[in-house]
Order: structure tokens, then C-alpha cells, then sequence
């Protein structure tokens, strides 16, 4: 599924969000992907950002606002309980997942997904419905 979002609401958005490069072409030792933005100029999403953008997939939630940045973190938080992770630290083991901070998002307040919104109901179920499908994945001899 393709992610649409907005950042234009997002305070500071230019820092907060993108990652800018001076030069030619895009740096040579970074995989992420770089646009043109003008001569001599490129940019890209910041890890966090672009991590958010593909937590709100699986967090359900079409924003980050003052009112409901409690749910996107206790949806995150559950999530990476539940083994679904969108965050990672490089370290020489390889990648690690790591946790959002509530900085994260309030940071990233004013970012808008078009992803339909799940009720807390809703998500708790399909929570439940994650958890007892990661069990059998792991081969649940226990009957």
C-alpha cells in the first residue's frame, strides 16, 4: 500500500523532517532515497519521519495531534511488543529495532496520513488478532 501524508503542518517541519544535502549528486555512502530540490541541493526524510509514515499502516491513526499523541504512542508501543517494528539502530550485530520516544511525535505533530482511522476497539482487536498469529508463527505446541 502506498503511504500518502502531508508535512506542511508540522511546526519547523523543514528541520524536523528532511535531511539536506550540498552537492552534485546525492551522497554516495547513504541507501536512502535523495530528491533534487534545486541546483547543487538535495533532500531526503529523516529516519524518524519516514518511520513514522510507515508506522501509521499499522498504528491506524490518519494524524498526529495534541489530542490523540498519547494513542499513536500507546499504538506504537504495542506494536513493538507485539514484534512489529519500523525503527532501527544500526550497530556492528547488525539492525536493531528500537522504540519511539514521545518526542518523536510530538515533534511530528500536524502530520497527516490518508489511512483510515481504527477505534481504539478496532485496534485492540486487531492487536489480539497480531499476537495470536505471531504465537502460531512460532510454532505453538502448548495443545
Amino acid at each position: 500500500m502506498e503511504n500518502h501524508f502531508d508535512l506542511t503542518d508540522i511546526k519547523n517541519s523543514e528541520e524536523i523532517c528532511f535531511d539536506y544535502h550540498k552537492g552534485s549528486y546525492p551522497p554516495e555512502d547513504d541507501d536512502r532515497e535523495w530528491d533534487k530540490l534545486r541546483k547543487n541541493l538535495w533532500f531526503t526524510l529523516k529516519p524518524i519521519t519516514n518511520a513514522l509514515i510507515s508506522l501509521s499502516q499499522d498504528v491506524k491513526l490518519d494524524s498526529i495531534t495534541n489530542k490523540n499523541i498519547v494513542e499513536w504512542y500507546y499504538r506504537a508501543s504495542c506494536l513493538f511488543d507485539a514484534g512489529e517494528h519500523h525503527l532501527f539502530l544500526d550497530t556492528e550485530e547488525g539492525s536493531v529495532p528500537i522504540r519511539f520516544s514521545p518526542i518523536d511525535f510530538r515533534q511530528h505533530i500536524g502530520m497527516l496520513c490518508d489511512m483510515p482511522t481504527l477505534s481504539n476497539k478496532e485496534f485492540d482487536l486487531s492487536l489480539r488478532d497480531l499476537r495470536v498469529k505471531n504465537i502460531l508463527k512460532e510454532g505453538f505446541d502448548g495443545f
